[in-house]
């Protein structure tokens, strides 16, 4: 096997070779710039000391239709009608009830627009209130843990 190799590898040395004289006869044609080191007084210096750059405004308006800090529900405080637009003249989606539960996704003046199941409208801001404190859920037994027996009543007799 070691004498197949050889004559292959001699080719192999004979186009490296033949690439190299190639490289190095086009090089001397092209002119080569005049290597130029720059003079001390041209450096540019560094700053001695480095600013920070000013920090980015926190609360950035970027819409028309500002969005709540945080999404919050609210009621309402009578019937009322949900809008497709912020206009009274807009068409009505549906009707709500008075006291329905509703989320707050975002204002334009005094009309929001809230979120009620799955359709989404826009209803005025003289109707809605504070939601009412969340009804708390019903407490459930824990799995595996022991109840406590009950402490019989002590009766005094006189």
């Amino acid at each position: 096997m070691a004498g197949l190799a050889l004559p292959k590898l001699k080719w192999l040395l004979a186009g490296a070779l033949a690439a190299g004289v190639w490289v190095v006869s086009q090089e001397k044609d092209t002119p080569r710039p005049q290597a130029r080191v720059p003079a001390a007084s041209s450096l540019v210096s560094l700053p001695k000391k480095i600013e920070r750059p000013p920090t980015r405004p926190q609360n950035l308006v970027t819409g028309s239709v500002p969005k709540p800090d945080k999404p919050r529900n609210l009621r309402t405080t009578a019937a009322v009608n949900l809008r497709a637009k912020a206009d009274t003249g807009a068409e009505i989606l549906a009707t709500l009830k008075a006291g329905q539960t509703v989320r707050e996704l975002a204002r334009y003046g005094k009309w929001r627009l809230v979120m009620v199941g799955n359709e989404k409208g826009w209803v005025h801001g003289d109707y809605l209130g504070p939601a009412r404190l969340a009804l708390r859920r019903p407490k459930l037994p824990v799995l595996g843990r022991a109840e406590k027996p009950a402490k019989p009543a002590v009766v005094h007799n006189p």
